[in-house]
């Protein structure tokens, strides 16, 4: 037979998820919502032409009775890269379909990396800390406005999450300069390791693919002109 205190480790932790839906209902949202956002369970949509902005709330595995952890991913989706590139267009996507992805502790420094309601009332500098890391990334995520600005953006970034999808669109959409700068950085950063030949082997059927002229050799050799 259950006994009491089992009753109230489940009352306490449905404590703790409403508070969590306290502060997704009367911060985030509103937050979120003045910035033109929807709200489709814990992701967040704002739509610009053909760009898609996605703010999303993931809980952790690790949440208890009396701690509820959670991750705020962020993410924009292009549905012009999808469609030159002949991939399903999606009205909804999900932070990692998007073709940029990023963790909020990563745009906005100086997070944790994960945030924790350990109270059953939220503290205010608590609030205050998510609050500015938000509204710094809604900033930065505004400030890309079309595919050639996020390509850019992730290039000064010096990720190479998704790489391949940008270097293919580039060349699809003629924006030569930008995509011999992405296998120049590419190069530079990863030559000297073993795989290499992997970014070798991509970067050419991409090229073969999209019938350009020149060599991967060529384009390397720019670099020190």
């Amino acid at each position: 037979m259950l006994g009491k205190h089992f009753y109230l480790l489940i009352f306490q932790f449905y404590l703790m998820k409403e508070t969590f839906q306290l502060l997704v209902k009367q911060y985030i949202a509103p937050l979120l919502k003045k910035e033109g956002f929807i709200k489709k369970n814990l992701n967040f949509y704002c739509k610009s032409q053909t760009l898609t902005y996605v703010i999303n709330l993931q809980n952790s595995n690790g949440n208890t009775y009396d701690k509820t952890m959670f991750y705020v991913n962020c993410g924009i989706y292009s549905s012009h890269i999808a469609s030159v590139l002949s991939m399903e267009i999606l009205e909804f996507p999900k932070e990692y379909q998007c073709h940029y992805s990023e963790r909020l502790e990563n745009i906005a420094k100086g997070l944790q990396p994960k945030f924790e309601i350990i109270q059953k009332e939220l503290e205010p500098t608590f609030i205050e800390t998510l609050m500015n890391g938000l509204s710094v990334a809604l900033k930065t995520m505004k400030e890309i406005q079309n595919e050639i600005t996020l390509c850019e953006f992730m290039f000064h970034q010096g990720g190479i999450n998704m790489w391949e999808v940008y270097l293919e669109y580039l060349f699809a959409s003629n924006q030569m300069p930008l995509a011999k700068k992405m296998i120049q950085r590419i190069h530079k950063q990863f030559n000297m390791e073993d795989r290499w030949y992997i970014f070798e082997k991509i970067m050419r059927n991409i090229m073969i693919k999209q019938n350009i002229n020149l060599t991967l050799e060529q384009i390397i050799a720019e670099q020190h002109i």
